[in-house]
């Protein structure tokens, strides 16, 4: 089976170059790109018939890199190395990405591909096949906020050290449930904090979420500061939240569920 990978001129609108079949499974990095010297677009997919990251020019669409990903995901099941060998792709410091495999979070440079660190819970650590930071569930998120990186993993929530992967704090269970494969975190638009939203249970789909604001880097990282409960009511399932600037020290949070959207405008 092929695939079609394009790129548009945004600038005129039209075709820049096309692979056709280059086998990409996945574009997890796709967007995040930060815009240094010699920076290429980053996917997913099989290189030399390994699972691999991929590097392209973005002017012409050549591979320039490639890195192995066959030391860290099971490959042999190609559905489940499709949907599982890199799932979340998250931007640091400029010219670098973390992405997510079943059982670690690697650092990588988005210029020539080199891997800089590897990060596993060595708790449940299971080479390959492990599953470690999904919370319990079948996929692995990625969230860059204010001088740390935050990754769900069995039992709780951590924040990673953005330029080695050590751990910089454990999300307090006031922000983060334990398990819960529906939390999610933020920047907060205020240098060293962030934001969550999180199940204030592990049971049932129509629950309410909390919002929490909380200490993102330094030696509090992790700690809750103040929270507030969104909207719920019985009809209520949450589908999407989401987080942009407002002004000053706001955030802007925007709260879609199947019948009901709202806007709020918080301060940590």
């Amino acid at each position: 089976d092929g695939s079609l990978l394009a790129a548009v001129n945004i600038t005129a609108g039209q075709l820049a170059w096309a692979h056709l079949d280059l086998p990409v499974t996945g574009m997890p990095c796709t967007g995040k790109m930060s815009h240094v010297a010699g920076e290429k677009v980053v996917v997913i997919g099989t290189a030399n018939n390994e699972p691999s990251i991929i590097g392209l020019d973005p002017a012409t669409g050549a591979i320039a890199w490639t890195t192995s990903l066959a030391h860290y995901v099971d490959d042999t099941d190609r559905l489940l190395s499709q949907r599982l060998f890199a799932t979340s792709c998250g931007s640091l410091d400029a010219g670098f990405m973390n992405l997510a495999v079943p059982a670690m979070v690697l650092n990588f440079s988005t210029v020539d591909g080199t891997v800089a660190w590897q990060r596993f819970d060595d708790r449940y650590y299971a080479p390959k096949t492990g599953t470690t930071f999904n919370g319990g569930g079948n996929s692995v998120m990625l969230w860059g906020l204010s001088g740390s990186v935050a990754t769900v993993v069995t039992h709780g929530a951590w924040l990673l050290d953005p330029a080695t992967g050590a751990t910089l704090g454990r999300v307090s269970a006031a922000v983060a449930r334990p398990r819960s494969q529906y939390d999610a975190f933020f920047p907060a638009g205020v240098p060293g904090y962030a934001l969550g939203i999180a199940p204030i249970s592990n049971t049932g789909f129509n629950i309410p979420r909390n919002l929490t604001a909380f200490h993102s880097s330094g030696a509090d990282a992790g700690t809750a500061v103040s929270a507030l409960q969104l909207h719920h009511d019985d009809d209520v399932q949450f589908t999407f939240a989401g987080v942009a600037p407002g002004l000053g020290s706001t955030a802007l949070v925007g709260v879609c569920a199947w019948h009901y959207f709202g806007v709020y405008s918080v301060s940590p």
